[in-house]
């Protein structure tokens, strides 16, 4: 028979649920990101990072077991003794980690639990404050690159491609599509966040001399996710949203290079005017917390102010202003999307 006399014929095969939708768009554009070498090297270097902190947090538990056994192993005048060196050692130590420190977010927490001689509260402050400043300074410069590299092509090559002439012709709506999309990023970055975080954190509990530690640090794996969360959100929804701004991803790539370092420019320019009319060094103004109503300024300190408070170093007072940025950034990014995507199918 010809195949022009066989006509329209009934498709027999089983529509799947809108999960299996989503997914096969995640899957579809993180085999694509994969292809890229650039992507692949990313990822690997965006693993390294643990065996610093790793180290750190394996010299931090020795030091608190080999504190611990020695003062249980001496006699009651001999503990006296240690206790009184512990004392004047407190005075000495917190302010030499301070002094070190300074310009790290919760450097001064870091220190008062150094100073305290409870070594189950040292123990739950390290642990956190380790974890705080992986997510802050690696992992967020490794997103920058990654996203940057992965997300301005995810749909600025479906409008150059007419792409949604393919897509939306099967059982796929709208926000289907947007979940599918947001979803690549955010796999990139729980792989480069999530799970390293969690591994160290696993790795701190074989390294712990009892599974006590569990009770004292239950919270820790939860406020890895709340911050993962903080993390990719706001990212994810941005870099998506320039994305389909453009039908030439290097147009959004350099849209979103120029976000981060537009508004890293704006909040240093501000913290070098405040030092020169307050004559004082940049280190004392941020130590002063001159620049926390300026946080806002920069993507990257709302970020890192709002992973402070949900590892316990600053309170929600304090960084509300940059809270609300990151939630007005995400609905807009995400308005801004979806409107795009509507008008496609309907041009």
């Amino acid at each position: 028979m010809p195949v022009h006399d066989l006509g329209y014929r009934s498709w027999g095969g089983v529509v799947r649920g809108s999960v299996s939708r989503v997914l096969a768009i995640a899957e579809t554009g993180c085999r694509l990101a994969l292809k890229s070498t650039w992507v692949k090297r990313i990822l690997l270097f965006a693993w390294m990072p643990i065996l610093f902190w790793g180290s750190g947090l394996y010299f931090a538990e020795q030091t608190l077991q080999e504190s611990t056994s020695s003062l249980l192993e001496r006699s009651s005048a001999e503990r006296a003794m240690q206790e009184i060196g512990r004392e004047i050692r407190g005075e000495v130590l917190p302010l030499a980690v301070a002094n070190e420190l300074d310009f790290m977010p919760g450097s001064a927490a870091l220190a008062a639990a150094l100073q305290d001689a409870d070594s189950n509260e040292t123990r739950r402050v390290v642990w956190r404050w380790l974890l705080m400043t992986y997510f802050r300074y690696p992992q967020a410069a490794a997103m920058i690159f990654l996203l940057g590299f992965v997300a301005p092509g995810l749909v600025s090559r479906d409008f150059r491609s007419r792409a949604f002439l393919l897509y939306f012709s099967r059982p796929i709506g709208r926000l289907e599509y947007v979940l599918g999309k947001l979803l690549i990023p955010a796999i990139f970055l729980t792989f480069i966040s999530t799970l390293p975080a969690l591994a160290l954190y696993v790795t701190g509990l074989f390294l712990s001399p009892d599974l006590t530690v569990i009770a004292l640090t239950w919270d820790v794996p939860f406020r890895v996710i709340l911050a993962t969360l903080v993390l990719v959100i706001p990212t994810a929804s941005l870099a998506i949203a320039l994305s389909s701004l453009t039908q030439e991803s290097r147009f959004a790539s350099f849209a979103w290079f120029a976000v981060w370092m537009l508004g890293q420019g704006a909040w240093f320019a501000v913290l070098l005017s405040q030092a020169i009319n307050m004559d004082s060094e940049p280190d004392h103004i941020l130590e002063m917390g001159g620049m926390k109503g300026w946080s806002p300024l920069s993507l990257y300190m709302a970020l890192g102010e709002v992973q402070n408070w949900v590892f316990g170093f600053d309170e929600l007072k304090n960084v509300w202003p940059s809270l609300l940025v990151l939630v007005v950034l995400s609905m807009v990014s995400l308005a801004v999307f979806w409107r795009r995507i509507g008008r496609s199918i309907h041009s």
